[in-house]
């Protein structure tokens, strides 16, 4: 549960999918504002910074005139959400959090929340993108530009990774059982996050996130793409949701990891198709 401007709000987390079909089909976005804006307790849709700059950089789409990032920023702007930051952010928050052996709430380190109707810039989704994009000093932007300028070479050499070594499904939760340790630090490290005397327990973060990439590059035949990597890097927040909408492949990995990851042992899962 997240608190803003007094209220209780239900985090719901939505994938790149769910983003672009609220984006191309009005009527699937109603739906979704029907199912989780009528009942209480209220619910605030959950973003990824990342998706955002994808829309803008797409502000055509191929077969239509129409601005899908001007729909997506008048959509947003009526509804609660909450922009997450990139997924570094979080993990530094974790370690932050963990050193003070505290637990982790959302906060402006890891994402900006807005309401409908304010005018005051840090709460108006259109005025702080505005804003963002206007300045050169907004350095997340600049992060962001650089991770999608990566992600179809990230997601070729995931594809180089399935071709080297290929895992059944019983030697996955072997070496999940005796190696996860040493992955999850590993990455962390070349994140540039220093975990020296840290359980990596407490990066379920981390942990989601090398979850649902091994998944997909071992245990899916499907040609990796940039929106794979991209709900990888989204998948990272869903331990501190309470709700993710996403597609049936990634909502198959959540019900799995729910398994070995605490942190995500309430979390509720719902596909396109559900709503």
């Amino acid at each position: 549960m997240f608190l803003l401007n007094g209220n209780k709000y239900k985090l719901v987390l939505l994938d790149t999918n769910i983003i672009q079909k609220i984006v191309s089909d009005p009527s699937y976005a109603s739906k979704l504002q029907e199912r989780f804006f009528i009942t209480q307790p209220l619910s605030i849709f959950c973003l990824s910074f990342d998706n955002v700059i994808e829309l803008r950089n797409k502000r055509q789409t191929d077969n239509a005139r129409i601005d899908i990032y001007d729909y997506f920023v008048s959509y947003f702007s009526k509804v609660p959400c909450l922009l997450f930051f990139p997924y570094r952010c979080l993990f530094q928050e974790e370690l932050s959090v963990a050193i003070q052996n505290a637990t982790l709430q959302i906060n402006e380190n890891i994402a900006n929340a807005f309401i409908p109707d304010s005018n005051k810039l840090e709460y108006n989704l259109k005025k702080w993108l505005e804003y963002a994009f206007s300045t050169n000093s907004c350095q997340l932007v600049t992060i962001i530009q650089e991770e999608l300028k990566e992600m179809p070479n990230v997601a070729i050499s995931w594809m180089k990774q399935r071709s080297q070594q290929q895992l059944s499904s019983s030697r996955f939760r072997e070496l999940l059982k005796t190696q996860e340790e040493s992955i999850v630090l590993s990455f962390l490290s070349r994140c540039g996050i220093n975990t020296e005397g840290i359980d990596f327990k407490r990066f379920p973060a981390a942990r989601t996130m090398l979850y649902s990439q091994s998944q997909r590059v071992h245990f899916t035949k499907k040609h990796l793409v940039s929106n794979d990597v991209m709900d990888v890097f989204i998948s990272a927040y869903a331990p501190y949701v309470d709700v993710v909408i996403t597609e049936k492949y990634q909502a198959d990995v959540y019900m799995k990891a729910k398994k070995v990851i605490p942190e995500l042992s309430m979390l509720g899962i719902f596909t396109l198709s559900d709503i």
